[in-house]
């Protein structure tokens, strides 16, 4: 499987120690939805990838689309592990990255930390894939 995805627009945090995680991703979204403008409702990607030491540890964070022309990621591999995100709940998709933290936790999942992404579809579901071993 390859997946291709349009970088928009990137930043580096840390979920646990950069005390402006919340508004750098924030200002991240509204960056990108105002690029993307008057545009078809497409499907935005969030991308993470260069992790320094797993979840605990800084990362980058992109966000793109399947077409929007900028630069280009290439996922390749079939080793994700897919999880839906349960968006009737408040914050369903920090919840479901706290129930993958925590798979880690228990050795119920062996994440390989290359690239991971979710899908933001447009209907509002939100798909996450998690680089596995």
């Amino acid at each position: 499987m390859m997946k291709e995805i349009y970088i928009i627009d990137e930043i580096r945090t840390n979920n646990f120690s950069d005390p402006e995680r919340e508004e750098k991703v924030q200002e991240l979204w509204t960056k990108v939805l105002k690029k993307l403008g008057d545009r078809p409702k497409i499907s935005i990607h969030a991308v993470y990838f260069l992790y320094e030491d797993g979840y605990k540890g800084n990362y980058t964070l992109a966000l793109g689309t399947d077409i929007y022309e900028t630069d280009k990621l290439v996922i390749v591999g079939d080793d994700h592990l897919m999880l839906k995100a349960d968006m009737t709940e408040e914050d369903g998709v920090l919840k479901a990255w706290e129930r993958i933290w925590e798979m880690e936790e228990k050795e119920q999942i062996d994440r390989a930390y290359l690239v991971d992404y979710e899908t933001h579809y447009t209907n509002g579901n939100v798909e996450l894939y998690i680089s596995v071993k």
